[in-house]
């Protein structure tokens, strides 16, 4: 697979879930699955950093991460936007995870909240499931088992 070198201005992101690599170009994101070597170009709104980026399993919602206390869903064929803070307020992002289809989960330094980001009607929704808290340092997520170790 070739994209364009890593720099700062040109941030490179890995989805092990979907075997995806992310290369971040202002606001256009090449995409390269490395399961059937195919190639595809998005656009997204571009406001700074970007720390995460990942797509729903259905690749119909965008997560990304530009700070530490939210992450900013996009529906693909709308371009709505909706960002999602965390419940706890000062808790910083650590990172997220596409539990299934429209439903994730956010680590925090103070616990873990899970959402159902909802597209019906005219507005894009994340819906609180429920969290738990517990003082998070770190975090590995295995797709492959559904596995979440903090």
């Amino acid at each position: 697979v070739k994209f364009e070198p890593v720099t700062k201005s040109t941030p490179v992101f890995y989805d092990d879930t979907n075997q995806e690599v992310f290369a971040v170009a202002g606001e256009k994101v090449t995409v390269y699955n490395s399961r059937d070597k195919s190639k595809h170009e998005i656009k997204i709104p571009r406001a700074g950093n970007i720390i995460s980026i990942k797509y729903s399993l259905d690749h119909k919602l965008l997560a990304v991460q530009k700070s530490n206390q939210s992450v900013e869903f996009i529906e693909i064929s709308t371009g709505r936007v909706h960002t999602q803070c965390c419940r706890k307020g000062s808790g910083n992002v650590i990172g997220f995870n596409w539990t299934c289809q429209n439903e994730i989960v956010i680590i925090n330094h103070q616990g873990i909240e899970f959402y159902h980001i909802s597209t019906t009607g005219n507005k894009l929704t994340a819906d609180f499931i429920k969290s738990y808290n517990v003082n998070v340092y770190w975090y590995v997520y295995s797709p492959q088992f559904c596995v979440l170790v903090i």
